[in-house]
């Protein structure tokens, strides 16, 4: 019988290939490009925007970040104990995920910087 192999992804590659990293940072990048093209429409494009940004807040930031990443599958005593620079990374680069949260909720910054996007691969890179 031929041997089968298997491929394993390790670091944020790996992260980024899972269907829920694909599911999450394709929908940030709507909020973002939705939020950048909200701004042309004069006077209802900032409450739009605005509408949009507390949206995302609720979705990312409470829903998937805290509710479906919160609780994480339990891993064996082998496995809980590889530690990749790409965990360490996001580790310490944690507190940036509420900074772009707050910087979000500013109407100009939100249109121009991809922020969501960040926050979504910030909480992909750290392994919590």
């Amino acid at each position: 019988m031929p041997e089968e192999a298997t491929i394993q992804s390790s670091g944020l590659i790996g992260k980024l290939c899972t269907p829920g990293a694909i599911l999450m940072l394709s929908f940030a990048a709507f909020i973002d490009g939705g939020e950048f093209l909200l701004e042309f429409i004069p006077g209802a494009g900032t409450i739009l925007s605005g509408m949009l940004d507390v949206f995302a807040l609720i979705f990312i930031g409470l829903i998937w970040m805290r509710l479906i990443r919160g609780h994480g599958i339990t891993a064996t005593k082998k496995t809980g104990n590889i530690k990749t620079s790409v965990a360490k990374t996001g580790k310490k680069y944690k507190w940036l995920k509420p900074f772009c949260m707050i910087f979000e909720m500013i109407p100009i910054i939100s249109s121009l910087a991809p922020l969501w996007i960040v926050a979504v691969l910030l909480e992909l890179a750290s392994d919590d």
